[in-house]
């Protein structure tokens, strides 16, 4: 043993603890205590530093050998409990926002590279997350560190994202639209399909009230306010805030409500899932598009997909899949 440090190797980890001022027979008892621990993977360098940290302390208070290791186990299983989250978000001080711990990506560094899932922020209390070893896709709410929405595999999930929900288009010769319920940050699109210029204004406005000699359209609009629209223009407006917003059209006089949520769940999202064995195989990968309910709405593989690693849905609709 060489003075003042020593190597503990577990499964593939690697990590160097520093023992200057410690007796042998304290070095002896941290080797115990990680060969306890040795079943389980997860050593990493926090917990290795804990550690010293931890022996530091207890030379001074002459804890017998038993009392030691016993403390060693103890500071050892606690720093991995504090940091086993296998999907965490920081912000830019390293601070830890939000973690989740209901699923597994991989068990050792090598199944990684083979099996190893994804994650994706969906919205602002939103994770979706391929769990690779339950075989299952699944989205946290990260408040509550619960799973809000879960799709069961046969195989590995390797990756899976949300389809971009697609725009929203509201035909103005339709008299009203009520509670058009939208995701944060989605396009609605207003197609003017009739024979009169118009425009659109945001406000909680009737048909009566348009009707009245005094009104006076310029008086709304502080969320949004179209340009003039002719026949056959159209207009987007993106809602990046959540909340009701009430809408209407003048002088062609129609009138809606549009709800935007912070939540990407709803019945009409779609996902791209990766699936696969982790194996050289040719028949055992695959990229499926499945409803929010779990209906495989197409699928691309079945025979052709070697080892599929992941999957991204581009702005036109296209998928591209790396293998």
């Amino acid at each position: 043993m060489s003075d003042g440090f020593f190597t503990i190797t577990m499964g593939s980890e690697d990590a160097t603890l520093s023992t200057s001022g410690l007796p042998e027979w304290m070095q002896d008892a941290i080797v115990q205590s990680f060969m306890v621990l040795a079943f389980d993977p997860i050593a990493t360098d926090k917990a290795l530093k804990a550690i010293q940290v931890s022996y530091n302390t207890n030379a001074i208070q002459q804890l017998t050998d038993s009392d030691i290791t016993a403390t060693a186990i103890q500071v050892v299983k606690t720093t991995i409990n504090q940091h086993l989250k296998n999907v965490v978000e920081l912000n830019m001080d390293g601070d830890v926002i939000a973690f989740d711990d209901k699923a597994s990506f991989s068990t050792t560094k090598t199944e990684a590279k083979t099996i190893l899932g994804s994650s994706e922020k969906i919205s602002e209390n939103e994770i979706l997350i391929a769990d690779s070893i339950n075989q299952r896709a699944i989205i946290i709410d990260t408040l509550t560190n619960r799973i809000k929405w879960e799709y069961n595999s046969d195989r590995y999930v390797l990756d899976a994202h949300i389809i971009p929900t697609a725009t929203v288009t509201l035909n103005l010769s339709v008299p009203s639209y009520n509670n058009i319920v939208i995701n944060q940050n989605q396009i609605i699109i207003w197609s003017n399909d009739t024979a009169v210029s118009t425009m659109i204004y945001s406000g909680d406005v009737s048909v009566a009230d348009m009707n009245e000699a005094s009104f006076d359209p310029e008086s709304y609009g502080t969320d949004f306010k179209s340009i003039l629209l002719q026949p056959t223009e159209r207009w987007a407006y993106k809602f990046s805030s959540i909340g009701e917003f009430n809408w209407f059209s003048y002088p062609t006089k129609t009138v809606g409500k549009i709800l935007v949520s912070n939540t990407k769940i709803s019945s009409t999202n779609q996902f791209i899932i990766v699936k696969g064995d982790g194996l050289n195989s040719s028949n055992t990968g695959e990229v499926m598009k499945i409803d929010a309910w779990g209906n495989v709405l197409n699928y691309f593989g079945n025979g052709y997909l070697v080892r599929p690693t992941d999957a991204r849905v581009t702005l036109n609709g296209k998928v591209i899949v790396s293998v």
